[in-house]
């Protein structure tokens, strides 16, 4: 609720009200998700590029920042021991690399109040035009915490596993997603890669963990395309 408030209706949907004893929220309606648009994935990729950059005018306390690979790396290699190691050590391995990459540049100085949970599942469509939604969409249910920006990137980027699976050259595919992320919010690309590929093996462990619907090995099934891609050359 803190950060709706404080967006109040830029980027975000808007709170209509509040009470806290009751911990029940009013909120504007919206329309369809941006999931279920039917629009390329680089396009609603562009799209919440633009709106998060929104929520990261929020001013953050930054003595609430948390490196949040390294939580990501420590869930990673506990579920997979859990679950009886579910997919390839490769795959584990590329996931702890990319935390350890974005740990070892963590700075709590730079960072900002991300969303937590940028996906196309969790923004939708606006009922009519307002400030604050000049694409259309707003974002939802918010999962905000302090930390590096390039992070709501790589959870941007960590679905569309089916498109990865049917694709010739995954590899390219997900770097291109990548590369026109940063360059739009003027980022490192390699961040949002890792963040990305981090955010698709700890997603497809944590929703074996839950239940197995398919969700979870569809998402490491295309963390392993990506590996093998990668090594092939095919980025």
């Amino acid at each position: 609720m803190q950060t709706l408030a404080a967006a109040d209706g830029d980027g975000y949907v808007r709170l209509l009200a509040y009470d806290r004893e009751r911990h029940a929220a009013l909120l504007e309606a919206l329309g369809p998700s941006l999931h279920s648009s039917g629009l390329p994935p680089a396009v609603q990729l562009s799209i919440l590029g633009r709106l998060v950059q929104r929520g990261w005018r929020a001013p953050p306390d930054r003595e609430q920042a948390r490196d949040k690979a390294a939580e990501l790396a420590e869930l990673v290699l506990q579920l997979w021991q859990q679950l009886g190691q579910p997919c390839s050590e490769q795959v584990v391995e590329q996931a702890l690399l990319c935390a350890r990459r974005r740990s070892a540049v963590f700075d709590p100085g730079a960072a900002v109040v991300v969303h937590g949970d940028a996906a196309a599942a969790n923004a939708a469509r606006v009922l009519a035009a307002r400030d604050g939604t000049e694409d259309g969409y707003v974002l939802l249910d918010p999962d905000q915490f302090v930390g590096d920006r390039t992070y709501d990137l790589g959870v941007a980027v960590r679905d569309w596993s089916g498109e990865l699976l049917h694709a010739a050259a995954p590899g390219r595919l997900f770097d291109g997603w990548c590369r026109a992320l940063a360059e739009q919010t003027s980022t490192d690309p390699t961040a949002v890669s890792d963040w990305g590929f981090l955010e698709r093996v700890s997603t497809g462990l944590y929703a074996l963990s839950l239940t197995d619907d398919g969700a979870g090995q569809e998402h490491l099934r295309s963390a392993q395309a990506l590996v093998d891609d990668w090594r092939r050359g095919g980025a």
